[in-house]
C-alpha cells in the first residue's frame, strides 16, 4: 500500500501505514490507517474518520473517544463491498468533546490500494 501525505499544520497526526484488510473470518474487505500522535490529543476528544470508496461513491465513517495516552491509532472501516486498485481519501477530525461542535484538527490522506476485489477469487465476492 502507498500513500502520500497530506498534513495539514494543526494536525495531531502523521500517517504510519494505509492498507486494505482481508478478514477471512467474514470475507470481507477494510481500508485502514494508522495514525502516529504528534502532540498530545485532549482527554474526552472525539475523533472521526472518513474512508472515501470512489469504486462504490460511498464514505465509510467510524468514531471513537480519545483517553488522551494515545500513541498510535488505528482505525479500520465498515467492510467494503467493492475495492479497486487506485486512490481513496481518508479525512480524519479530532473534536474536543463528542457534540462535534470545536473542531480542532484536520489530517486528510491519499492512499493508494492494490487490492482489486476482482482478483480475490470467490471467497471474497
Amino acid at each position: 500500500m502507498r500513500f502520500m501525505q497530506q498534513d495539514k499544520a494543526q494536525s495531531y497526526f502523521t500517517t504510519s501505514l494505509c492498507s486494505v484488510v482481508l478478514e477471512s473470518k467474514d470475507r470481507s474487505a477494510r481500508f485502514q490507517i494508522a495514525l502516529d500522535v504528534v502532540r498530545p490529543l485532549p482527554r474526552g476528544a472525539l475523533l472521526e474518520t472518513e474512508f472515501q470508496n470512489p469504486s462504490e461513491k460511498a464514505v465509510l465513517s467510524v468514531t471513537r473517544a480519545v483517553s488522551g495516552d494515545e500513541r498510535r491509532i488505528v482505525l479500520t472501516s465498515p467492510p467494503v463491498a467493492q475495492i479497486r486498485a487506485g486512490g481513496y481519501e481518508t479525512v480524519t477530525r479530532i473534536y474536543a468533546a463528542a457534540d462535534r461542535k470545536n473542531i480542532l484538527g484536520v489530517h486528510t490522506q491519499r492512499c493508494e490500494s492494490l487490492v482489486d476485489h476482482r482478483e480475490l477469487g470467490p471467497e471474497f465476492r
